[in-house]
């Protein structure tokens, strides 16, 4: 329990800030050989004593999860949620949370994939927000010189107001030849498309 005063100043004018605060925190971390867990946890409670109708409370927690995997070439699964709630004197309060996961392959030394989704969502003000991302992305490399990478997105969103989709991909190849000792050669060649459909209520 903390308790804070102020005061001050400005020509003839008077300010005062007085405010009680509750927390409670946890925080806690565990390693395995092969898995790591962090785990996040605050309440506060929180009291204006000058003006209460700023008084609020708010929850925030975070869980991390990785999880290493294969003998021989490295692969990665990572878990995160984040989520908090915040509630002011007259009972309004809105929350977000979100999930993300990634797992990453290396199926030989030059070739890879990674996979990742996201969800989110957004509660308060009158509204209700939600998303769904997914993403793929390949990449590759030949010799040391050339290194390919292509990445696929979809997203879809689910508004108060409509919806919305969007699509795209992405290409990118990169070329580094060592000519002498003093010079190098440089290439780059990319691009990207994209696709976005919204159904939004007075569009």
């Amino acid at each position: 329990q903390e308790l804070s005063e102020e005061a001050s100043q400005f020509a003839a004018l008077l300010g005062k800030r007085q405010e009680l605060r509750d927390t409670f925190t946890y925080d806690g971390r565990n390693h395995w050989q092969s898995h790591d867990l962090n785990i996040h946890y605050e309440w506060a409670n929180i009291k204006d004593l000058v003006l209460p109708a700023l008084s609020y409370n708010s929850q925030t927690m975070n869980l991390g999860h990785r999880f290493q995997f294969g003998a021989d070439l490295p692969r990665t699964l990572n878990f995160n949620v984040n989520y908090s709630r915040r509630e002011d004197a007259q009972r309004l309060g809105s929350s977000a949370l979100t999930l993300n996961q990634e797992l990453y392959l290396e199926h030989s030394k030059t070739f890879s994939t990674a996979y990742h989704y996201i969800f989110s969502r957004f509660t308060g003000f009158g509204g209700d927000t939600r998303m769904h991302t997914g993403a793929l992305s390949l990449q590759h490399r030949l010799y040391e010189s050339l290194r390919t990478e292509l990445s696929l997105q979809a997203s879809h969103s689910d508004l108060s107001t409509g919806s919305q989709k969007l699509y795209g991909g992405r290409f990118n190849a990169d070329y580094r030849k060592k000519l002498s000792s003093e010079g190098m050669l440089l290439a780059n060649l990319g691009g990207r498309y994209e696709i976005e459909n919204d159904r939004i209520q007075g569009k």
